[in-house]
């Protein structure tokens, strides 16, 4: 750990008690569609499989399940702006069909993240791997994904998995899968759903069914047995908590030389500050006024860490 001087030691000591906010870094879209199916519980949501003209979507979800007979994965993509993220956790959805409500049935989950879309070379992971369960925690969303008839066979977890790594700026890809209860069909995970329209624009979602060895696009191409939809490329929803900035949050003026952290970071720091840069919003902090003796606290704290 670094040392600091008795200067900014007395600055510390007149300021709130340390703050590492978490915010919301990236949501990929939501599943709730509108109305609310007629069979789902006062208080539930639906999540409805789109019909656009005459034309349904047909496929609930996609499988990411590991089971003695399947190894599957799903991915999808994400842009980290500047100057980086520090990512805590990433949030799934998950179910299994007929699988009950009241507790969860999702009980591992591993992850990757390339810097490349998996499966093109070049691409290689730069977090994560096939074997370690991130899950921390699987609850009930009080959703259930619906076709054409209203049933509660299809109830929606969100999955927590647990990542503590940080990403510089630029083009990333979540990969993941389930493990889930013998007892039902899946993990499977639905895709983003948006009322009247039958996927998100730009969806470029992809899916493994041999572990990882090779990826094909998620499309929907309607209902069996007919499949008279053009095939539409699909998306996957995830939410990625942390906060803003660099691999190393207190290298305010990106040096490389040792030593990385000098007073050249402090003065960095309160001249984007004083400018009023989101950039000095080391908290992450959303409420009004953004920039507070709170975001000192957090520089001096990352400061006091070190880069590793």
């Amino acid at each position: 750990m670094r040392k600091l001087s008795a200067s900014i030691l007395s600055l510390m000591s007149g300021l709130a008690a340390p703050c590492f906010a978490q915010v919301v870094l990236y949501d990929n879209g939501g599943v709730i569609t509108t109305p609310t199916g007629a069979c789902i519980p006062v208080g539930g949501s639906s999540s409805l499989l789109q019909v656009v003209g005459t034309i349904p979507n047909g496929y609930y979800g996609y499988s990411h399940m590991l089971t003695a007979t399947n190894n599957n994965r799903i991915a999808d993509d994400f842009v980290v702006p500047a100057p980086g993220w520090n990512i805590a956790t990433i949030e799934v959805l998950d179910y299994q069909t007929n699988a009950p409500s009241a507790t969860s049935t999702i009980t591992g989950m591993n992850v990757r993240i390339w810097n490349g879309k998996p499966g093109v070379a070049g691409s290689q992971v730069v977090y994560g791997d096939v074997l370690t369960n991130r899950l921390t925690a699987s609850v009930f969303t009080n959703i259930y994904r619906l076709g054409s008839t209203c049933d509660l066979k299809r109830a929606l977890f969100k999955s927590t998995v647990n990542i503590n790594t940080s990403l510089a700026p630029g083009t990333y890809w979540l990969d993941w899968q389930a493990i889930g209860s013998a007892n039902y069909s899946g993990p499977w995970s639905p895709v983003v759903t948006i009322t009247g329209q039958r996927n998100k624009p730009g969806s470029n979602g992809i899916q493994s069914l041999d572990g990882g060895n090779t990826w094909i696009p998620i499309i929907d191409d309607g209902v069996a047995p007919e499949f008279l939809s053009p095939p539409l490329p699909q998306d996957l929803p995830f939410v990625i908590n942390g906060t803003v900035g660099s691999a190393c949050a207190a290298n305010c003026d990106g040096s490389t030389t040792v030593p990385v952290l000098t007073a050249n970071d402090f003065q960095c720091f309160l001249n984007n500050y004083a400018a009023g840069l989101s950039s000095a919003n080391c908290d992450g902090s959303t409420a009004v006024p953004i920039l507070t003796a709170n975001d000192f606290q957090c520089f001096l704290n990352h400061y006091a860490t070190g880069c590793s």
